[in-house]
């Protein structure tokens, strides 16, 4: 079982990609959300978003469309499900 847990380990990956896929999400949720949205880091949360998206388009070989779509709806899940302040800050901070 590979798990990611940092960004360097997560960037690692999608450059020498595996066949077993990685757990990833639950580290970066809450790394993202608390590190980032909690504390206003846009751009950072942006290009942290764009690294997923990359990740999911690898690992579940989608489109970029496909994998930006899903990347959005799980950050909108996530956030309404842990903090309606980071529910709202998602909204505001990064229009989604």
């Amino acid at each position: 079982m590979i798990k990611i847990t940092s960004m360097a380990e997560l960037k690692n990956w999608i450059d020498h990609p595996t066949e077993e896929k990685p757990f990833v999400m639950d580290w970066f949720m809450k790394w993202f959300f608390k590190q980032l949205i909690a504390r206003d880091r846009v751009e950072k949360a942006k290009r942290a978003m764009g690294t997923i998206i990359l990740f999911t388009m690898i690992c579940e070989k989608m489109e970029q469309e496909e994998a930006t779509e899903l990347v959005i709806s799980n950050l909108r899940v996530f956030a309404s499900m842990e903090s309606e302040e980071w529910r709202r800050k998602l909204h505001s901070l990064l229009k989604i």
